[in-house]
């Protein structure tokens, strides 16, 4: 009853951020987003926003206070360029600048 396997597709490559309520004005579909990694230092890949969920979920910040507004956040997918799927893998950690 436990996997055995886990099938990645390197040539269609994403990642998923959480962005806070406040910020979601600043995204557009198919808007440009740049994004870094501490594996490549000084260079900066290119992600592409596909889809933006149309309901937040809410994910408490540390040492937050709860505040509802504060946490509310939308999961938003980008689409890696193929410089950035040749070079990140999956589960390597990025940032993105908005």
């Amino acid at each position: 009853g436990k996997p055995i396997i886990t099938l990645v597709n390197l040539k269609r490559a994403w990642v998923d951020i959480y962005v806070p309520e406040r910020l979601l004005p600043q995204l557009t579909l198919n808007m440009k987003l740049a994004l870094r990694s501490a594996t490549y230092p000084g260079q900066t890949f290119n992600g592409q926003v596909v889809f933006i969920s149309p309901k937040s979920e809410f994910i408490p910040a540390a040492g937050s206070s709860g505040d509802a507004q504060e946490s509310a956040t939308f999961r938003v997918k980008l689409a890696l360029n193929e410089e950035a799927i040749t070079k990140l893998r999956p589960g390597m950690k990025v940032t993105v600048t908005l």
